[in-house]
């Protein structure tokens, strides 16, 4: 999903199109506290039911593993000057295309961090999580 902006009606557009995406899923939501950002104090009625959202603590970039995607999309387009808008949506469309295809390349970025620690932490044999 590409915008011209960040607000918090972009952030509930962009959950409700994760909901629909994969209606049989659960989708948890890694939230940083963004103004634009949907916080777990304030609720929006739309939130599908299948999407979940958690808070970091403010000024914690460090949990967020968002951050490394941002850094590798920084490493595509950065002192690039573009000449159109769909160009770089193109270039970054080209560099985040093998994250939509393959778990291996999420785990990549995710490493050993505090978030696969957690999800190793709560792993159950019989009901594997596969990130």
């Amino acid at each position: 999903m590409f915008a011209d902006g960040v607000s918090l009606e972009m952030s509930h557009a962009f959950l409700r199109q994760l909901g629909a995406r994969d209606p049989q899923a659960v989708h948890v939501v890694i939230w940083d506290q963004a103004g634009f950002h949907q916080n777990t104090e304030t609720p929006i009625e739309e939130l599908p039911s299948n999407v979940r959202i958690v808070s970091l603590p403010p000024y914690s970039p460090e949990l967020n593993p968002v951050e490394k995607l941002g850094d590798l999309i920084k490493d595509r387009i950065g002192n690039i000057l573009y000449e159109t808008l769909p160009d770089i949506e193109a270039a970054i469309s080209e560099k985040t295309r093998p994250i939509w295809h393959g778990p291996e390349r999420v785990r990549s970025l995710i490493g050993d961090g505090w978030l696969l620690t957690k999800i190793n932490s709560t792993f159950n044999p019989y009901r594997p999580v596969l990130i």
